[in-house]
């Protein structure tokens, strides 16, 4: 077993360390931990061979229970084995005079509970002391801004538009990614998106929908144009106005973020107070850690600082915009198992590749 904690040690310490290294690391650590404190604790060789084990897997489900939702701070659940060890050697002086007494087995089983302790401390202890802070002017700007964006379905505008792109887009849907598509479809889509952001920005269609459905299937089918018959100039005329596009994007994050202020984290069923994660243009906001009232504070305030980064980007319109920030925000609001390429309201790679297009179609227009 001490083997195995060196061997483990040196794992560690590796540039790149994989999930099952993490998990084979902290609890080798742990049940070297627990063996060295058991073979102390325990008189009979025979019966501390048992109890290692049985402590090892004791200390683990404890750590698990707590810590199941925060697996990007599995490389701290190793730090459980040193109290234990401490113990080993605090305790020792009194093996060795046989004063096992109940004092030595309370002091055992205090120093088996501190381990836990240590690492639920330093994982609470890091989020609750790295929760981003207020921004109290920008979200009353923000929400006075938001206050005035108001729209009017036109029955025979919006409507028709909306069933026409709903039933187009979902004869592509993101969903099919091995189907082959026609490129009318796809130029189809590219051309009703382009007429639904210019109604979202004269007021006849809800500013979600952008976020909701057409920032993905815009992403799809641009995706898989790249591969079609289909000239680049041809796609480029179906794209709408960078100005329409943008002003579209900040009133659906406007009005996504909007309506998340009204949202609660709680709500009464029955006689019962039950959770639920907040939703942002059809994310769920810190999935899984929503039921505990720091985690709430620090994903609305992630949001907020996610939602201000998103906006500045959309404003600032260079695809050369520093997007790392952006990203790790959002990755960071909505939670350890979010999808890393379902985890922006708005899609990055749809401005890639109609940044590439658009440059593509000037250089073929100039030869022509």
């Amino acid at each position: 077993m001490l083997l195995a904690f060196i061997w483990n040690v040196w794992i560690a310490n590796r540039e790149n360390l994989s999930g099952i290294s993490q998990v084979w690391f902290f609890l080798s650590s742990i049940a070297f931990a627990c063996g060295v404190l058991a073979s102390i604790w325990v008189t009979r060789s025979v019966l501390a061979f048992l109890v290692a084990p049985l402590l090892a897997v004791l200390v683990a489900l404890t750590l698990r229970f707590g810590l199941r939702h925060y697996p990007d701070f599995m490389n701290l659940w190793s730090l459980a084995a040193i109290p234990i060890l401490f113990a080993t050697w605090r305790l020792q002086r009194r093996w060795m005079n046989g004063q096992r007494h109940v004092g030595f087995h309370w002091r055992c089983v205090a120093y088996v509970l501190l381990g836990p302790l240590v690492v639920y401390s330093s994982v609470y202890g890091h989020r609750f002391a790295t929760m981003p802070n207020e921004i109290p002017q920008w979200r009353a700007a923000t929400l006075a801004e938001a206050s005035k964006i108001t729209f009017e379905p036109s029955p025979e505008t919006s409507e028709e538009l909306l069933t026409t792109y709903l039933k187009v887009s979902s004869a592509i849907g993101t969903n099919q990614s091995q189907q082959t598509y026609r490129p009318f479809e796809l130029l189809a889509v590219l051309r009703l998106s382009s007429q639904v952001r210019q109604a979202v920005v004269d007021g006849h269609v809800d500013p979600q929908f952008i976020l909701t459905r057409v920032e993905g299937d815009e992403a799809h089918a641009l995706l898989k144009l790249q591969n079609s018959t289909s000239s680049y100039p041809e796609i480029v005329e179906q794209l709408p106005p960078d100005q329409i596009r943008r002003e579209s994007r900040r009133l659906a994050l406007l009005a996504a973020w909007q309506k998340y202020q009204t949202q609660s984290w709680e709500y009464q069923g029955g006689d019962q107070l039950w959770y639920s994660p907040k939703r942002f243009a059809g994310l769920d906001v810190c999935s899984l850690r929503y039921k505990l009232t720091f985690e709430q504070t620090r994903a609305d305030r992630t949001v907020d600082l996610a939602t201000q980064e998103t906006l500045e980007y959309v404003e600032h319109g260079d695809i050369h915009y520093d997007t790392n920030e952006m990203t790790s925000l959002w990755l960071e609001a909505l939670g350890p198992y979010a999808d890393h390429k379902k985890s922006m309201p708005i899609s990055l790679e749809a401005d890639k590749l109609i940044a590439r297009y658009r440059e593509i179609a000037a250089r073929e227009n100039v030869q022509q």
